[in-house]
């Protein structure tokens, strides 16, 4: 059943997600480093043991425009875009 307001209006329900940087090259939208961590080892087929390093990623580097690889000049986007477009925990970028 779904839930409303006083006013019978649907509870619209946001999600908070961040975005984390997993061994310098994989960027995940994901609630909490740990969401993080989960997805990458589902993703890559890991064991949490073989993850060297998860850092959220703040600020300036957020907003940095990524270009397409094929296309130097391209740009595809930015990491705050892309989280924002996110409907739930997921890969954003991998640069392997």
């Amino acid at each position: 059943m779904e839930q409303l307001t006083l006013d019978d209006q649907p509870v619209v329900k946001t999600l908070a997600l961040r975005c984390y940087l997993i061994n310098d090259t994989c960027y995940y939208a994901a609630g909490n480093e740990t969401e993080a961590r989960q997805l990458h080892c589902e993703v890559h087929e890991i064991e949490d043991d073989e993850i060297e390093e998860c850092v959220e990623v703040l600020g300036e580097e957020l907003d940095k425009p990524w270009q397409e690889e094929e296309r130097p000049g391209v740009t595809v986007g930015t990491l705050r875009q892309w989280l924002t477009d996110a409907k739930g925990p997921s890969p954003l970028v991998d640069t392997e």
